[in-house]
């Protein structure tokens, strides 16, 4: 168990890496603490210490372990937290959207200055653009959560234009990454097929909806390529795309943005489990990065390689949404 005087200082530091822009930082607690802007930067300053309530109620909305603060976990126990979207979003409730947005901005104060990816499933913010996707993926995400009685079909599942909006924004904060790095197998978009071959199947989904989500797929893959082609965003920022001879588990990624370090891992379609710990990062990088070593780098480079690639993944969306 660590002294009082270091777990003080190891809950401010928390507070600090958390939210690394100050004046952030001192809003949040004064609307958490219902204490005044002054009284905030005091006890950041440690003039006036934060009360065991105050502590315990910050730790609570910020979801800070305290027993990581205080020691009581073991040296190998890196704290993860679970970023959930409510279940009820597309109801005309935006507040999680409202408040992902504002999560980024809060934790990433500067631009983001490099994101990397290896995933086995398309990263969300990337899907955002293309529009019967992005209903396929909140179609997915409300089946695997809701109760059949809730059930919506396809059709049914319809994406407001304060949700469109929203996204646009959080899409805009990726699309701006000075340096991102994506890793995909090549069954990426095979996973997503049989998603929509599954609701298909239970009549979920119907052929002309099929057809249009075949449409923005084949679209999806044609930008995809000319990224590829120039290594590049629509926004000039450079990407590189690799694809691994090798499946992965689970989605994990990181986001550098001046000194803050966070680390992903995609646990739902919509959910993630995030980590700001130094050891976690490093690993993830380390791990990210070695991937590399078994995967093709088809942009700019490797043409031959690229263009079959590409080829074969529309050869995959033709012939498994052929259904009549």
């Amino acid at each position: 168990m660590k002294d009082k005087c270091d777990v003080y200082e190891i809950f401010i530091a928390t507070l600090q890496e958390k939210v690394p822009a100050k004046k952030t930082l001192v809003n949040l607690l004064s609307s958490m603490l219902v204490l005044d802007k002054e009284a905030i930067y005091r006890r950041l300053r440690g003039i006036v210490p934060f009360t065991f309530a105050d502590i315990m109620t910050v730790s609570k909305e910020l979801n800070i372990s305290l027993d990581s603060i205080t020691g009581a976990t073991s040296v190998r126990s890196f704290p993860f937290e679970m970023r959930m979207f409510d279940c009820i979003f597309m109801e005309n409730n935006y507040e999680p959207l409202q408040n992902y947005l504002e999560y980024l901005k809060s934790l990433l104060p500067s631009p983001i200055s490099e994101a990397s990816f290896a995933s086995s499933f398309l990263p969300l913010h990337f899907l955002m653009t293309y529009h019967q996707i992005h209903r396929l993926l909140v179609l997915k995400w409300s089946y695997q959560f809701n109760s059949l009685q809730k059930l919506k079909s396809f059709s049914e599942t319809i994406l407001s234009e304060r949700h469109i909006l929203l996204c646009r924004k959080i899409r805009a904060i990726f699309y701006n990454v000075e340096y991102t790095c994506f890793i995909w197998n090549e069954l990426t978009i095979l996973y997503l097929i049989n998603d929509i071959k599954y609701f298909y199947s239970i009549r979920i989904i119907n052929m002309e909806e099929v057809n249009l989500i075949k449409q923005d797929l084949l679209l999806f893959i044609a930008d995809l390529e000319k990224m590829a082609n120039t290594g590049m965003f629509h926004t000039g920022k450079r990407v590189d795309i690799y694809v691994s001879n090798l499946n992965f588990e689970t989605s994990y990624s990181y986001f550098i943005s001046g000194n803050t370090k966070l680390t992903f891992v995609r646990s739902t379609t919509f959910d993630d489990a995030f980590s700001s710990n130094h050891d976690v990062f490093n690993f993830i990088y380390s791990w990210i990065h070695s991937l590399k070593r078994t995967s093709v780098l088809i942009s700019v480079c490797n043409t031959m390689q690229r263009i079959e690639f590409f080829d074969e993944q529309r050869k995959l969306v033709e012939e498994n949404l052929m259904i009549s």
